[in-house]
């Protein structure tokens, strides 16, 4: 009975061995450089949130966003 389930799990296996690694800010030595354009012209700001505390974070992409 384990074959028919481990069949199934191959191509998912497969393609996540495939896919390009996901490396934190961009690169192996983490330098937060991504290829790419950029913004062409940033129009002022979008959207406003107040938090409680200050948040010490770094941005996330995914998906182009």
């Amino acid at each position: 009975m384990r074959w028919p389930s481990a069949l199934l799990l191959l191509p998912l296996l497969s393609a996540a061995l495939a896919a390009e690694p996901v490396q934190f800010r961009a690169d192996a030595r983490h330098g937060g450089l991504y290829a790419g354009a950029g913004v062409p012209v940033l129009h002022g700001v979008k959207w406003k949130f107040r938090a409680g505390a200050a948040i010490v974070s770094s941005p996330a992409v995914s998906g182009g966003a």
